[in-house]
């Protein structure tokens, strides 16, 4: 290929107009408030799990029961300690709720009450 050469590219679907961009804005609004960050340690080895202290996200999917969506290497298969930092960075405690044993998804619980 020469640089005088012209590659053409199809165009496949619709382009993005300027005036959609507000509906892409409203949608990351409503969900800001439902995505946490999670401050956690897991103190011991357990099972084949070393000592760890880190940071990972979740998403609140109950908040009237307080119930946060997470990976499963976030609730491990030990002791767990744990914090929430919500979207306007409110802390709350988060307890261990399950970890499915074959998907890489595990629940945290939290006090609704608490925020």
């Amino acid at each position: 290929m020469h640089i005088d050469d012209v590659v053409t590219v199809p165009v496949i679907g619709k382009v993005t107009a300027i005036q959609d961009v507000p509906k892409w804005q409203e949608t990351t609004e409503a969900s800001f408030g439902g995505i946490v960050a999670i401050r956690f340690t897991q103190p011991i080895a357990f099972d084949t799990d070393a000592p760890l202290c880190s940071l990972a996200t979740g998403f609140i999917v109950d908040a009237q029961r307080g119930i946060i969506l997470t990976n499963r290497h976030v609730v491990g298969t030990g002791p767990f300690v744990g914090e929430a930092v919500m979207h306007d960075h409110e802390v709350v405690e988060v307890q261990a709720l399950y970890r499915d044993p074959i998907h890489d998804f595990g629940f945290l619980k939290f006090d609704p009450s608490h925020i």
